[in-house]
């Protein structure tokens, strides 16, 4: 009888130490949950943005190549605050507004946003002058706060 009770107890504790043993959470989600942005609102859009993010702006510029980086920080209200080596450096506005590309980033940056998660935003932009093209190219933006 000692013997079947030393044998549950042990079984018991075996039984035990699988049901807690978890595995770690290995899944690469660096990009955040995405976006319908088709199913979405201007205000749905504008909600998503708000926060601070770091950019990248990789393009042609008057035929050179670009690559800028720097931070802003989109507020509900429609102001934002651009930051250069981590200090407010300037205020300013942003919208988003709804048209035929889908929805655009006016007042920074201004292009069409092409992905949007939790984490991260692209926005892609060709901006001319009298029907030249000046400046084409793609902002990232990724979350910090």
């Amino acid at each position: 009888m000692k013997t079947m009770k030393f044998l549950s107890v042990i079984a018991l504790l075996v039984m035990g130490a699988f049901t807690f043993t978890s595995c770690s959470d290995d899944d690469d989600n660096s990009n955040g949950i995405p976006y319908n942005l088709t199913n979405m609102t201007v205000d749905e859009v504008k909600a998503a943005m708000v926060g601070t993010w770091v950019w990248t702006d990789t393009g042609i510029e008057y035929g050179e190549p670009v690559f800028e980086t720097g931070m802003v920080e989109f507020k509900a209200d429609g102001t934002l605050i651009a930051y250069d080596y981590g200090e407010p450096d300037y205020p300013g506005y942003w919208n988003c507004v709804k048209n035929s590309n889908g929805f655009e980033l006016t007042g920074w940056y201004n292009g069409t946003i092409t992905y949007l998660t939790t984490t991260t935003i692209i926005v892609t932009f060709d901006q001319s002058y009298g029907g030249e093209s000046y400046s084409k190219g793609t902002v990232t933006y990724k979350r910090i706060k």
